[in-house]
């Protein structure tokens, strides 16, 4: 069975360990998720249900066809997901899952398959379109999470390198390749291996960060108050008070500057579609006109709804805390 990169994730989880997108999120690459999730997800990995949606569902679907059509392109034999247990024998299975164990047993890699004869594995990917993150076709040039996530493949399977096969927009395969780079994987298994130990074993958070997902962490741990009120705060405390209120007050300006910035270039665009520049395209984007129905005035027309179908409609509505700050002028 194909295993999706979320999938990876969740099952390292409860194995226990660190997968390939577990390790691109600590370095900060992987854009779906970020250091705190992965931190979540291996101190209480029964918290965090098995992720499905149908994204995955046509990912899992097409995956096999994908290798299928690798295989036949490029003349080799590509061992199936299911089947790479036998190759490596040092492996776990979760489910009807296998994860590859490498020279630590926090270390995890699932490959999407495996050429045994050039020692290397195969990553697929379903990509919507091509960005300008791959480069030309044969070339290393791929997004950043996805090289690092094949980086950690290529020492958790000790490969010789690791393909990559996107298949753009459902209709154009394309390959990659990630070689072995020694100091790349020297410094990935060190950052990894301070996340595991440092904070995933002992159950320590991780450093405060600035990502909206930490936010959202802390969010939900301090939803309740306590109810007391911080009279002597301290030096850290008043350090990062004026670094966010230095920050409001330049976004404040940068608002400002963007707004003067974007009625000038509108007066000078004027009724042409676009200019181009040195620094990109800058263009009007114009919709077409069409209908649109004012819910509010047809509420009015139908007329007061009956106690009963409101009470129906009515629930508490799941609000996250925020912080708020009142500046003094």
């Amino acid at each position: 069975m194909a295993i999706s990169e979320e999938q990876e994730s969740w099952a390292a989880s409860r194995v226990g360990g660190l997968g390939g997108t577990d390790v691109a999120a600590i370095l900060g690459l992987n854009k779906w998720r970020a250091p705190i999730e992965v931190w979540q997800a291996k101190v209480a990995p029964e918290s965090i249900p098995e992720i499905d949606s149908e994204i995955l569902w046509f990912g899992r679907k097409l995956e096999p066809l994908i290798r299928e059509r690798y295989a036949m392109r490029f003349g080799c034999e590509v061992t199936a997901p299911e089947n790479i247990g036998t190759i490596f024998k040092k492996s776990r299975r979760w489910q009807d899952q296998t994860l590859v164990v490498g020279r630590e047993p926090w270390m995890l890699g699932a490959a999407d398959g495996w050429i045994s004869s050039v020692n290397c594995g195969l990553e697929v990917k379903n990509v919507g379109f091509k960005t300008s993150d791959w480069g030309p076709e044969g070339a290393d040039e791929i997004p950043a999470g996805y090289f690092c996530q094949c980086a950690w493949y290529n020492q958790v399977h000790d490969s010789h390198g690791w393909n990559v096969a996107p298949l753009f927009s459902g209709n154009r395969l394309s390959q990659y390749r990630v070689p072995r780079d020694g100091q790349l994987e020297k410094d990935m298994y060190e950052a990894a291996r301070a996340f595991w130990f440092d904070y995933c074993v002992p159950k320590i958070e991780p450093p405060v960060d600035q990502t909206e997902s930490y936010g959202r962490y802390l969010a939900r741990k301090f939803s309740l108050s306590a109810g007391a009120i911080i009279n002597n705060p301290s030096p850290e405390l008043l350090q990062w008070a004026d670094e966010m209120k230095r920050a409001d007050r330049d976004e404040d300006e940068a608002i400002e500057r963007k707004r003067l910035a974007n009625n000038k270039l509108r007066d000078l665009v004027g009724n042409a579609q676009k200019a181009i520049t040195p620094m990109g395209t800058i263009g009007w984007v114009r919709p077409e006109k069409k209908d649109v129905t004012d819910w509010f005035a047809v509420g009015k027309e139908v007329g007061p709804l009956h106690p009963e179908i409101i009470e129906k409609h009515t629930g508490p509505m799941q609000r996250e805390a925020y912080l708020r700050a009142w500046w003094k002028k």
